[in-house]
């Protein structure tokens, strides 16, 4: 093929290609709780999608409570790292401006970053942690987790005690899955803080305080335990603090203003800090391609459904060794088998609730 017509291919390939990259589609549901069946239910036109995406991935996941900004966050996260040319910021995860929460279940957005970091980048926003069902929620947020590469924790001002019961129940969980885990495998932890805080009394920095407050065992009387219990997966060295000042919805009225503001230099900055996060791997450290994600996913939506957290353990072995074989996949032998997912009625019959409730007491 002579010159002229190999760049008019790749003319061709880029005007198909490139358009597909920048455009921003909505958020799809990743996950969902079925209340007439009491399930867990995965969509499988995102598993569709998840599972076409090559290596390397980042999963940047958000947890917190309902109504702290965290899907007005992530809409301007994608916006920015996506680098869309668009005069305003696209509403890819749903947002309200009244006191009733907006976001139910666990949402997916998978970006493609033209950046030197290249691959792709899904993003997952869950339901807020103080909507009622705690062990809905608990769920969704444990999934959401350990899903990602990369966790965020949105905090209104200070770091609560919901949110270090959350972080210890994800140690706990994640000794029983790999008790030798080592923590290069294990998602890096980010707090947000919503609000502009002064630095507290004593010579300390909020990152420092609030790095205190997750993982040091004399910080309080209390959760001594379970402080020294986090700090095994979440090292303070490894931890990072970011702060972010409440912004006013009419400010999104105004692009020109917004990107002018000090809200949007302050989330330059978080994205800038989560192209930092790692790579998605599994936690014996192979690297996590979509089909591997998808497998996973699908491991832990049966785990929750049938309340059975400890037998994910011998679940994710399987998958670890299945991982060491990824060329070896086929369509027939590992895809099919894994979107035939159990009906309801199937689930309902193998349930167990008082198990998970012991265990879930006991964390």
């Amino acid at each position: 093929m002579d010159l002229g017509k190999c760049c008019a291919v790749v003319a061709f390939l880029a005007a198909l290609y490139f358009p597909s990259i920048t455009q921003q589609k909505p958020a799809r549901i990743l996950i969902k709780h079925n209340k007439t069946e009491d399930i867990f239910e995965l969509n499988k036109a995102v598993l569709e999608e998840l599972w076409q995406l090559q290596r390397p991935i980042r999963v940047i996941a958000v947890v917190g409570d309902a109504r702290i900004g965290k899907s007005t966050t992530l809409n301007v996260i994608s916006h920015i790292w996506s680098e869309v040319n668009h005069s305003h910021v696209a509403e890819i995860f749903k947002t309200g401006d009244t006191l009733k929460a907006v976001t139910r279940d666990v949402w997916c957005n998978i970006i493609h970053p033209q950046d030197k970091e290249g691959g792709s980048v899904v993003l997952l926003d869950v339901e807020g942690t103080n909507l009622g069902d705690d062990a809905v929620t608990t769920h969704l947020s444990m999934f959401t987790a350990l899903v990602s590469s990369g966790l965020n924790v949105f905090v209104r001002e200070v770091f609560q005690n919901n949110n270090l019961h959350f972080l210890f129940h994800m140690s706990r969980l994640s000794d029983e899955i790999s008790p030798n885990i080592t923590i290069e495998n294990f998602p890096k932890l980010q707090v947000v803080i919503r609000g502009a805080l002064g630095d507290p009394d004593g010579g300390k920095t909020i990152e420092d305080y609030t790095k205190d407050c997750i993982v040091e065992p004399s910080f309080q009387e209390s959760m001594k335990e379970e402080r020294k219990a986090i700090a095994k997966h979440f090292p303070r060295n490894q931890i990072t603090v970011s702060q972010i000042p409440q912004v006013e919805r009419d400010l999104f009225k105004d692009f020109n203003k917004l990107r002018k503001s000090d809200y949007w230099q302050e989330m330059k900055r978080l994205v800038e800090k989560l192209k930092t996060f790692p790579i998605k791997k599994t936690l014996g450290g192979n690297l996590m391609d979509g089909q591997g994600l998808v497998e996973l996913a699908i491991h832990l939506n049966d785990t929750m459904n049938a309340d059975s957290w400890l037998d994910f353990a011998n679940d994710y072995v399987a998958l670890e060794k299945q991982e060491k074989n990824i060329c070896k996949r086929s369509r027939v032998k590992i895809r099919e088998p894994l979107f035939a997912l159990p009906t309801a009625d199937e689930i309902s019959r193998s349930k167990n609730r008082r198990r998970f409730k012991e265990l879930f007491n006991g964390l």
